[in-house]
């Protein structure tokens, strides 16, 4: 049986779900990759999840972000890919402890939360159950505020 993530070990566990995040992504839209950095960039600047740059990356570095988990990819860009992938329509969820983590990760930072049950109510119904161990992991490590 696989060992349970601990509060430790959370964020290692969270920047491996960014690739498969991100897979996630390009397998659940039809634009090229060029109109998907544009349209996660314009999602991220007009929903005040972060600072794209001017000159977004060129359409190859997202697959190779979606295929690397050494490489980490601005927060911006995860955050606005979360934020589009919860309001989908059919539905998706993680399918991994590892993309659990990277969704609850994301999902504490896409805007300030009072407690970790209030960002869990605050999530798509069919995301509470899904993501119910790794939020409370993810407050934690929100919590501890690395350096």
């Amino acid at each position: 049986m696989p060992e349970a993530p601990t509060f430790a070990k959370f964020y290692p566990l969270a920047r491996q779900g960014f690739a498969p995040l991100i897979q996630r992504w390009r397998t659940h839209v039809t634009a090229t990759d060029e109109r998907s950095l544009m349209m996660l960039a314009d999602t991220a600047r007009i929903a005040d999840l972060g600072q794209p740059p001017v000159e977004l990356p060129v359409p190859e570095t997202l697959v190779q972000w979606a295929s690397s988990e050494r490489d980490d990819p601005p927060l911006w860009l995860l955050k606005a890919l979360l934020f589009l992938i919860v309001q989908m329509p059919s539905r998706p969820v993680p399918d991994s402890k590892a993309e659990q983590a990277a969704w609850a990760y994301l999902w504490l930072r896409l805007r300030p939360w009072s407690s970790t049950d209030d960002a869990c109510r605050a999530l798509p119904e069919h995301l509470q159950g899904v993501l119910s161990d790794a939020l409370p992991m993810g407050w934690q490590d929100m919590q501890a505020q690395r350096l």
